[in-house]
């Protein structure tokens, strides 16, 4: 009695001429499944644990500055809304004196509300407080650092979530190099990356060099 053969599932390109790739790495594979292989893309996005509480400091200067900066434009926005608001009310009391008629009051009161619309469009009234800036940062950086453990633990419509939101543009498979490329990565998750490269940059210049001597010679 034979046994039954087993199914492997694989990935098809419905676009390419003869394009397919197993969807999970098995024994007498000569190349590693395009699930597997997926997960080797995403250590190239992922953080180094040693990294986070450098980052997190980083990151939190980052968005300092940029709050520091917003913050002025804020306050301005609200200022000229306050004096808009003043403008309103000041207008109603002279058509209540009768020092305009109808017809300007209704212009200027148009007028007026349009740019207090205006201003109101560019007030962030949802900006996070410190606490919970602190959060989302911790929060972001745990993701961060356990990527593959995210993906894993996530259903089909997480994981379709997950990849749209760390590389927009989508990822491209290469069936010649059999890697995945991707044109464009989440701008925060680029960040994240780019501090790293720079932190293991300078650990690594810092291994190599003792006091201007090259480590070999360091006791």
């Amino acid at each position: 009695m034979s046994r039954p053969r087993k199914t492997l599932h694989y990935y098809k390109c419905p676009k390419c001429n003869g394009v397919s790739v197993n969807a999970n790495t098995t024994p007498k594979a000569k190349r590693i499944g395009a699930n597997d292989l997926y997960k080797e893309f995403l250590k190239g996005y992922t953080l180094d644990k040693d990294f986070i509480s450098v980052l997190k400091f980083q990151i939190e200067k980052i968005y300092d500055y940029h709050n520091n900066h917003n913050k002025v434009d804020q306050d301005n926005l609200h200022a000229q809304k306050r004096e808009l608001e003043g403008q309103l009310k000041n207008i109603k009391i002279r058509l209540g004196l009768g020092e305009i008629d109808a017809e300007t009051f209704s212009l200027t009161i148009q007028h007026i509300q349009e740019k207090i619309a205006a201003i109101d469009s560019k007030i962030d009234y949802q900006q996070p407080t410190k606490s919970n800036l602190e959060i989302m940062i911790d929060d972001s950086l745990m993701i961060a650092s356990q990527l593959n453990v995210v993906w894993d633990r996530s259903d089909l419509e997480n994981k379709k979530n997950m990849s749209r939101t760390l590389f927009p543009d989508g990822v491209l498979y290469d069936p010649e190099k059999h890697c995945y490329l991707t044109k464009n990565v989440n701008s925060y998750f680029g960040l994240i990356n780019t501090l790293s490269n720079s932190i293991r940059k300078i650990k690594r210049e810092q291994t190599n060099v003792c006091f201007g001597v090259p480590n070999r010679f360091c006791q």
